[in-house]
């Protein structure tokens, strides 16, 4: 496994190359120059209109409450409106009973001299389009460069209030549009609400780059406004996070604007593999149910869509949580709670994961992970025993289940007990019983138990968590051979079993591999 923290800048599969769009130094000045004038125009006439009396407009935005189990519950905006941020640029929109002024739009040439200025520059100078678009378009390029001067004089209003701008003010509104377009890297730090999942504290460092926060309404509700594009698993499920888990130090290359939504709406299997480590260690120290419906890249120190006072997201759609919080998973009760001490055991974990560079342990991550998330208690144990022979096997498949019980039992007893070594070997014994019943009776067969089979999955599940645990504290024994030679050898165990007369050990009658 890769050292994945250290691996921040991703790629993700475009339509466009990976070089960053870069505009010349000396375009990137007169760039900003005219950004300036235009901005600066735009709230003279916007402070106009408000002298006037003019009304700005609240457009709506999503609205966030809580359930009765501290769950978010979000909902889409309000049709009229009213509940957003005020839209100070509303009032240059032309009236709706004026044809002439609305075919000229809210900047007409003659009032807005600046601004068309700014749109003749970057439509005529070829290496500044292509900073907003890979083939660029003359209206859409009108549109992009109008809607950057709007929010950064929409923020200037929110900011600053109605004062007269000055060349400090409107640099600060100007910034991060500007970042946006002439920075060869993007911050696009990665954000997964962690679904259906209590914390007892708002802010936990899990590494130097990773950190677990409470999210605030305002990305709760710009990652609602994403879900339409980034649709996976159930909204309700989406919507129930409180906190997440944030990834700080991951960018991009930069590249034009109108493509931009596309590529980081897109999934990053370097993202997911950082990610899928993070709650395999979760899972492995807890052992409780959770997962995510949703990846989200924030926009950092810079800016690209005109949303008004809420982070720039894009999401990416996931389902990696288990079946039953589908089925009004939202109203549960019961949720599992992490506390701070909790947390620290695995950030520590986490940080011992990412020295394994061991393929065999990757997959079995990929298992567990799998595992803790079936509905199928069946298709559990099929993974938590896949996982087990991964770890411990050695490609022989003659008495695998034997060896396994040997060699986790032998593993175990590095940190512990006799006593606990016995329940190891018994609960890898009664796994491989529940998958003979499966493989070899079919599924209706499979679940013995009288709760249905799920005692033996979540026995399945609770082994390979031990064994894991074990390996990745003695990274050494990844190698089965090793726990023969050096653990399995110096008689930790009991005396080794008979031997059958064709040379299989007593009790390992139906341990061959299917």
């Amino acid at each position: 496994m890769d050292d994945m923290l250290a691996v921040r800048p991703y790629q993700v599969h475009m339509k466009v190359p990976l070089d960053p769009v870069i505009v010349p130094a000396p375009k990137a000045d007169r760039l900003r120059e005219l950004y300036d004038r235009a901005v600066s125009e735009v709230v003279d006439a916007i402070r106009g209109r408000l002298s006037e009396g003019q009304k700005p407009k609240r457009p709506g935005r999503p609205q966030v409450s809580l359930r009765e189990n501290g769950m978010p519950s979000i909902s889409d905006a309000p049709f009229g409106g009213g509940n957003g941020p005020i839209e100070h640029s509303s009032v240059l929109e032309p009236p709706w009973g004026d044809d002439e002024a609305r075919a000229q739009g809210k900047f007409p040439i003659d009032r807005f001299p600046a601004m068309h200025a700014l749109k003749s520059f970057v439509s005529t100078e070829l290496d500044v389009g292509a900073a907003y678009m890979v083939n660029p378009h003359e209206r859409i390029l009108e549109i992009l460069v109008e809607g950057g001067v709007e929010w950064a004089a929409n923020t200037h209003f929110q900011r600053f209030g109605a004062i007269e701008s000055t060349l400090g003010t409107r640099t600060i509104s100007l910034m991060p549009v500007l970042n946006a377009i002439i920075l060869p890297r993007l911050r696009t730090p990665v954000v997964v609400p962690i679904a259906l999942t209590r914390f007892g504290f708002d802010r936990a460092r899990l590494s130097e780059d990773a950190i677990i926060v409470r999210m605030s309404e305002g990305l709760q509700r710009a990652r609602w406004d994403q879900k339409a594009r980034a649709a996976n698993g159930h909204d309700a499920v989406l919507a129930s996070a409180t906190h997440a888990l944030i990834l700080t130090d991951w960018s991009i290359p930069n590249e034009a604007k109108w493509d931009l939504g596309q590529t980081l709406s897109s999934p990053a299997p370097q993202v997911t593999a950082v990610v899928e480590s993070f709650f395999a260690a979760l899972r492995i120290e807890l052992g409780i149910e959770t997962g995510y419906a949703q990846e989200i890249r924030l926009g950092r120190g810079w800016r690209s869509h005109g949303r008004i006072g809420e982070p720039e997201v894009y999401a990416v759609g996931a389902r990696r949580y288990p079946t039953w919080f589908d089925d009004y998973g939202w109203n549960a009760e019961e949720l599992a709670l992490v506390r701070r001490a909790d947390i620290e055991r695995v950030a520590s974990t986490w940080r011992d994961m990412q020295g394994l560079e061991d393929g065999r342990f990757a997959l079995a991550l990929r298992r567990l992970n799998a595992a803790m998330t079936r509905d199928d208690p069946a298709d559990a144990i099929l993974d938590a025993t896949i996982a087990l022979e991964i770890l411990l096997g050695d490609g022989d498949g003659q008495s695998i289940a034997w060896k396994l019980r040997m060699r986790a039992a032998a593993l175990t007893g590095v940190d512990a007990d006799r006593e606990t070594m016995g329940k190891v070997r018994d609960a890898i014994r009664d796994t491989y019983e529940a998958r003979s019943a499966i493989v070899h009776g079919g599924r209706k067969r499979s679940a013995s138990s009288a709760d249905g089979g799920y005692a033996a999955s979540r026995q399945a599940i609770g082994v390979l968590r031990q064994v894991l645990q074990s390996l990745i504290r003695h990274q050494e024994y990844l190698s089965p051979q090793r726990i023969d030679d050096e653990l399995l050898l110096e008689s930790r165990l009991s005396a080794p079993p008979k031997m059958s007369a064709d040379g299989i050990p007593e009790g390992a009658g139906d341990d061959r591999s299917d």
